[in-house]
């Protein structure tokens, strides 16, 4: 008695789930009757007061007043800026920001020993310089954040913005770079186009830098000493890296200077980013 009460309850449930999700919705746009379509594929399309209507209903209703279609339109506000949650909310991109950068400096020495036992055409190089941008992306997103929502600087926002911008190019030509066959793969006007476009992306990602310094120089804060050598060490730093690469490619000693040459600013960059975390975590405290 008790099973055959408990699949009874089981199959009541089932079929008002699956009643639930089949339903099909009509809705009254300018007068005329459109549908039927599921609720899922409404939004967007209906408004609070839209009429609606499903079989088994008596008559139309209001959006608003039908509980399918009430979280259409919550609207959660944002985090006050300044207040507990939002310090805490940036806080935690901080946090993600420090991962990211340790994560970018052990896939940097991993990529290094990968070129020392000559396995650069290996799956494994490819996916560890793409994962080092894509960490590096990530940190400068975090960095974008506390320029935006903490300082308010939309001109500091804008730069690492366009740091962003040009560093995704460079990596995924680093990443194409490494498959075989990449320099038969393309004649010459391609390969001289794709050139362009990292040497142009390249300096402008310098000059941002050049500006990020700058304009960081102005702005006081806990960790900013070691964020303004960050950049300092890479407009020295990465053109000279880009010409390792450019003429030194075949020596492997070059990777290790190379990698060095990634690393140190990287160091400031942690520092500083720890700092700013740790300011956060005694204001959240």
């Amino acid at each position: 008695m008790l099973r055959h009460i408990l699949a009874l309850s089981i199959y009541k449930i089932v079929r008002k789930l699956n009643n639930r999700m089949n339903k099909q919705w009509y809705y009254v746009e300018n007068g005329d009757r459109k549908g039927p379509y599921p609720a899922n594929e409404l939004k967007g399309k209906i408004q609070k007061d839209t009429l609606l209507w499903c079989e088994g209903m008596k008559d139309w209703k209001r959006a608003d007043e039908i509980s399918e279609f009430k979280s259409f339109f919550e609207v959660i506000p944002p985090p006050i800026p300044g207040s507990k949650e939002a310090n805490q909310a940036t806080g935690n991109r901080i946090s993600n920001s420090v991962l990211y950068a340790y994560t970018f400096a052990v896939l940097a020495i991993i990529a290094c020993i990968i070129e020392l036992t000559g396995n650069e055409d290996s799956k494994y190089y490819a996916m560890a310089i793409f994962l080092s941008g894509t960490s590096l992306v990530r940190v400068f997103l975090g960095i974008r954040s506390y320029f935006s929502k903490i300082l308010h600087n939309d001109k500091l926002t804008a730069i690492v913005t366009w740091l962003i911008a040009t560093l995704i190019p460079i990596y995924l030509f680093e990443v194409l770079a490494t498959r075989k066959g990449f320099e038969d793969r393309f004649n010459d006007e391609l390969g001289v186009l794709l050139f362009v476009i990292v040497m142009f992306s390249a300096i402008i990602h310098i000059y941002q830098f050049i500006r990020f310094r700058i304009k960081l120089a102005k702005v006081d804060g806990v960790g900013h000493d070691q964020l303004k050598m960050f950049a300092s060490l890479q407009l020295i730093f990465f053109p000279v890296s880009i010409l390792l690469i450019a003429f030194f490619e075949e020596e492997s000693s070059m990777s290790i200077l190379y990698t060095i040459l990634q690393l140190v600013p990287i160091y400031f960059l942690i520092t500083g980013l720890q700092k700013i975390e740790n300011q956060f975590i005694a204001k959240t405290a």
